[in-house]
């Protein structure tokens, strides 16, 4: 890899900051989900509105709270950042290079054996024709695969395919700062595995979670595109594309899912205006059944789905729950709730009102804005082009986008990417004792992927 040399900054993308990743949806579907009348709820998607004007203020307080601890974090910045960005491409090779390299080797074939051995098993339960079933449209085959999914699943030996965003992450990261070789065929076999678990197992958010931290991270590394350059423009209306592809990945994994075994028999709309209709019902249930479980269950003063990948941790999860003073009775209560007042079929509790249960709704204030601050702070390491910036912040923008669904930034299936993401900053970040490759006379020394001190 070929250090970097000093260029004019270029300007961040306005939507890469953490408001429009979060904030900016809340108050947007939040409104939305108050403004329905209790009619729509009933024939969109047979569930009682429960979500009131208070609910509102809430929500509209979360979004406040969240963007004033991305102001402060910019404050913090200011006063305590002595670096200055510049047109990165990819960053030092130098400093982790082999660590990076092994790392991702190890990801990589980790990520593949747990799913060979998903995959095999849930061959074994079912066969080949429940797939051949499914793409033909066969009645009760989505949910059978999904069973078959879930009972083959083998307690932390299919965890291991969660590895798979971090993995595409850091072989993006390593393709385009050294070249691709080998890699892109690793990440093209990695993608073509996660498109599967998306489609026949019903799982797009595993696509989502290896696409969009990757597209992230080549964004920085490709310095934002330079401006008036072809790549700029393109980038500054990637939102208004990016909502178009969700909206076109969702028909079609849905049209296996749902359309073609059930619903495209009963008539009255076509799929694209049925697809649109469920896609904005996963949001707005999402944040209704959070309304249903808060006004039922009130603060439980207990980090239950915050630091949920804790309480699931193998062998010591429940006992360490059980010790601290947790117990399994909320996740029975949702169960039944939802099941009462809502409709099993949309059972997120979005991730904005399970903090409200956790904290209550002074300590979710106090969290929310401490989360904002956490993200500003890793936003601008990102805009820096940073270790940490570079490896979090991507990752990072999945649990915000995911924010009104589920709280995914403290959730197990986040876990092992946090994991493998926190021990690649580890592995590359400049320490004493590293020598960097000699330089060629007249370029510039890189520092920390574009970054120099003042």
């Amino acid at each position: 890899m070929t250090p970097i040399t000093a260029r004019a900054p270029v300007r961040p993308l306005w939507w890469l900051h953490p408001f429009w990743f979060m904030a900016a949806p809340l108050l947007f579907m939040s409104s939305i989900a108050y403004l329905l009348p209790e009619g729509d709820y009933q024939d969109a998607w047979l569930t009682p509105k429960a979500f009131e004007f208070g609910d509102l203020v809430l929500c509209v307080a979360v979004a406040g709270v969240f963007s004033a601890g991305c102001l402060i974090a910019s404050r913090l910045n200011a006063v305590f950042s002595h670096c200055r960005p510049l047109s990165p491409g990819a960053r030092d090779a130098g400093v982790g290079r082999r660590e990076l390299e092994i790392l991702f080797d190890l990801a990589f074939l980790v990520t593949i054996v747990g799913y060979a051995i998903w995959f095999a098993s849930i061959i074994k339960q079912g066969g080949l024709g429940l797939f051949l079933n499914m793409l033909s449209g066969g009645k009760g085959a989505s949910d059978e695969a999904k069973r078959s999914a879930t009972d083959s699943m083998i307690t932390g030996v299919t965890t291991f395919t969660q590895f798979g965003m971090g993995t595409t992450l850091l072989g993006t990261y390593l393709g385009l700062a050294r070249g691709w070789g080998t890699i892109r065929i690793r990440l093209v076999l990695l993608l073509g595995m996660t498109a599967l678990r998306a489609v026949f197992l019903s799982e797009r958010l595993s696509l989502i979670e290896v696409v969009l931290p990757s597209l992230i991270v080549a964004i920085r590394l490709k310095g934002f595109g330079r401006e008036g350059s072809k790549l700029r423009r393109l980038l500054v209306i990637t939102p208004a594309m990016a909502v178009v592809g969700l909206y076109a990945l969702f028909t079609f994994t849905e049209y296996f899912r749902s359309w073609s075994t059930f619903y495209a028999d009963r008539g009255g709309q076509s799929l694209l205006s049925f697809s649109m209709l469920r896609l904005l019902g996963y949001y707005v249930t999402a944040i209704n059944n959070g309304a249903i479980e808060w006004h039922a269950h009130g603060a439980l003063h207990f980090p239950y789905e915050t630091l949920d990948w804790l309480w699931r941790f193998p062998v010591v999860g429940e006992s360490l729950q059980t010790m601290l003073g947790g117990n399994k009775d909320p996740a029975l209560v949702r169960v039944a709730l939802l099941t009462a007042e809502g409709n099993p079929e949309f059972n997120n509790t979005s991730g904005v009102f399970t903090v409200f249960t956790d904290f209550g709704a002074i300590g979710a204030m106090f969290f929310f804005l401490l989360y904002g601050c956490g993200a500003g702070l890793l936003h601008r390491s990102y805009c820096r082009g940073s270790t940490a910036g570079l490896f979090l912040y991507p990752f990072l923008v999945v649990a915000l986008s995911e924010q009104m669904l589920i709280f995914y930034a403290g959730s197990g299936r986040a876990f092992p990417t946090w994991l493998l993401l926190f021990a690649a900053v580890f592995a590359a970040y400049p320490r004493r004792g590293r020598v960097r490759p000699p330089q060629k006379r007249g370029q510039q020394p890189a520092t920390r992927a574009g970054v120099t001190r003042r």
